[in-house]
């Protein structure tokens, strides 16, 4: 049968490792001053989950109000005699916002393995929305992990990494294990583009097949896309994924030809010809319209010369032409 602590730890880690609690004299749990509580900083990315003021954490900062903090933080000791925490920064957010100087927490012994798949889990398992961006780095961090506990250490990326521990992290995190390996694909993107992953204006997909390019060849596409990132398609993504590949895409002048500039489409000028006959001779009215257009052409230089001469009076013709352009319509 299990014990308490057991039971305690199988509820916040699935049972995994072999972590155990420091009980202090009344219990599992204990209030540790804030000051004393530093975020995580394990691993290659730390705490990967943003902790920002959103609609979830005004809901947070209501019920903790009404209710205090119904779950503890957890934490671990770190080398200063302070605690790291591991989970609940977002609660620990709201403590301090509202003034509080302390909060319950539940002191847990981990190998820095235990903790960075437990501040993933247990973050994972709470919020409702995340940026493309946090989940790579949340799913890097816990396949890391998992492999370094198991003894392995491969590139994450490559195809080498074990399918049962892809397969492992799908059927925790409620997903495929081919998603996992594409966001984690995107941890070798650079910033800029990461950023438009975040944003939603690149696409995931096109976004992975381009992370397999160095970061010079990144930087064109963003040089190339980052006015219009809708030109990243799936289909231009795939083909400098394919010939990159092959070596057929090597230099910065083989990424732009895949974004060949756009001529800007000129606009035609649109003359009310009724409207000019009454700047025309009489007998223009029985002209033929090629008869009136070398008219134009023959009038347009004299006119210029004029303005030329007489600069206020080009002025005042300027002025009513923009106050008056609906009689060209």
């Amino acid at each position: 049968m299990k014990s308490e602590k057991d039971i305690l730890f199988d509820s916040i880690f699935k049972g995994e490792g072999n972590a155990h609690l420091e009980l202090n004299d009344n219990g599992a749990i204990k209030n540790i001053k804030l000051d004393d509580l530093k975020d995580f900083h394990t691993g290659e990315y730390g705490h990967v989950f943003e902790v920002d003021y959103d609609t979830e954490m005004e809901e947070l900062e209501e019920q903790i109000k009404e209710d205090g903090i119904l779950e503890p933080i957890i934490v671990r000791k770190d080398i200063d005699g302070k605690y790291e925490k591991v989970s609940g920064h977002r609660r620990c957010f709201v403590a301090k916002k509202i003034g509080l100087d302390e909060v319950p927490c539940i002191v847990m012994n981990l190998e820095d393995e235990e903790a960075i798949k437990l501040m993933v889990v247990s973050n994972l398992s709470k919020r409702k929305t995340y940026k493309p961006s946090t989940l790579a780095r949340a799913y890097k961090s816990y396949m890391e992990a998992n492999l370094i506990q198991s003894g392995e250490r491969t590139d994450l990326c490559r195809s080498s990494t074990k399918v049962n521990t892809r397969e492992e992290a799908a059927k925790k995190f409620k997903t495929s294990s081919t998603t996992i390996q594409e966001y984690i694909r995107l941890t070798n993107l650079i910033p800029l583009l990461l950023e438009l992953v975040d944003s939603k204006k690149i696409k995931r997909i096109p976004a992975v097949n381009i992370s397999y390019l160095s970061a010079e060849l990144q930087q064109r596409i963003y040089d190339n896309i980052q006015d219009k990132p809708n030109k990243l398609t799936l289909e231009i993504a795939e083909n400098i994924k394919k010939e990159y590949k092959s070596g057929k895409v090597a230099t910065i002048d083989d990424i732009d030809k895949f974004f060949p500039i756009t001529m800007i489409k000129k606009e035609k000028i649109k003359i009310n010809e009724k409207h000019l006959l009454k700047f025309m001779l009489p007998e223009a009215e029985n002209w033929s319209s090629e008869d009136r257009q070398k008219f134009i052409e023959e009038a347009i230089p004299f006119y210029m010369d004029y303005c030329y001469h007489h600069p206020k009076k080009r002025k005042e013709w300027n002025l009513k032409l923009q106050g008056n352009k609906s009689e060209f319509n």
